[in-house]
């Protein structure tokens, strides 16, 4: 009974681990894509910027 107990918290604890792992893999990425789409918003910015720039002169 006691052995079958351990056994169950055990496999509990490490189906929570596995999920903390895979939640630490993906947010890494989901932070990549928004930093890359910031990146992309801000060059089409200063893109912008230059144009405005150079048709003043």
């Amino acid at each position: 009974m006691i052995v079958e107990l351990g056994v169950g918290i055990l496999a509990i604890c490490a189906v929570g681990y596995t999920v903390h792992l895979y939640r630490r893999r993906t947010r890494g990425k989901r932070e990549q894509a928004e930093q890359d789409k910031m990146r992309e918003k801000q060059l089409k910015m200063l893109k912008k910027i230059k144009k405005k720039f150079e048709e003043e002169k």
